[in-house]
């Protein structure tokens, strides 16, 4: 037991009741049997032990025992957190998917085949959203919601999605899968495994927007990427969006090539 001054005062004071050395009250403190003790020895001297006398007995001791500190904060990994990025505080690019006409694709082809095609469709935009490092937020029947560290690797997975997508073994098959994609950059609001926020809004808007095989993006995306010469934007003019103030300057990545 760590000793500080005002119990090596109160130690010295039990040991000269007890006429032992303060070591002995100490080891008499931690086994817990210093209040007997000190009961025992004021009996001798002609004290009884009344109840007053052992309440008082037991604020000495309490007086005499180490101070508690208070428990450390539970250890929080935030380097688990840091790794998922539904719970950073970082911006990210906001992507949208799209099946345009999937009613009309369904009965078409009919609920098993339709489904075969859902399917090989969700597997395409979750292998390349993988493979850029992007995260499925949530997936809403016929399309998705999906976030990328970068836009450079939103736009690169978009492109690979739909170039795959045109492949002639699921283009000849009769599906004629025809995805729309929006996206823009933004700082959206997280909670629990969800996306909120205007950043949010926007990029469903401009996916709305966008016609199949189609990737329109936000102007921020276009000022980000526009002059890296890695990618064509083509001005698609400026729209006025539910539920965004102002008209939004927009454009469309233009991939086949």
């Amino acid at each position: 037991m760590r000793v500080i001054a005002d119990q090596a005062e109160g130690i010295a004071k039990v040991a000269k009741i007890l006429e032992v050395d303060g070591n002995e009250v100490v080891v008499l403190l931690n086994e817990g049997r210093l209040a007997g003790a000190l009961v025992t020895a004021l009996r001798n001297r002609g004290t009884r032990p009344t109840p007053a006398v052992k309440n008082s007995v037991e604020k000495l001791v309490k007086q005499l025992e180490p101070k508690k500190e208070p428990p450390a904060p539970a250890e929080v990994n935030f380097g688990s957190l840091a790794d998922d990025p539904l719970t950073r505080e970082m911006t990210v690019t906001i992507m949208f998917t799209d099946i345009v006409g999937s009613t009309a694709m369904n009965q078409r082809l009919g609920d098993r085949e339709a489904r075969d095609v859902m399917r090989t469709h969700d597997d395409v935009i979750r292998k390349h959203t993988s493979l850029h490092g992007g995260i499925e937020v949530k997936s809403m029947g016929d399309g998705f919601m999906l976030t990328f560290p970068s836009a450079r690797r939103a736009v690169s997975a978009g492109i690979a999605m739909l170039k795959e997508l045109e492949l002639p073994e699921f283009s000849s098959s009769g599906a004629d899968i025809s995805i729309r994609m929006g996206l823009t950059v933004g700082e959206p609001i997280r909670e629990q495994q969800d996306l909120f926020g205007i950043s949010v809004v926007l990029a469903s808007r401009i996916g709305a927007m966008a016609k199949g095989g189609q990737i329109l993006t936000s102007q921020i995306v276009h000022a980000l990427l526009g002059n890296t010469g890695e990618f064509t934007f083509v001005p698609a003019g400026e729209h006025a969006l539910k539920g965004i103030s102002g008209l939004q300057k927009l454009y469309e990545i233009e991939w086949r090539n």
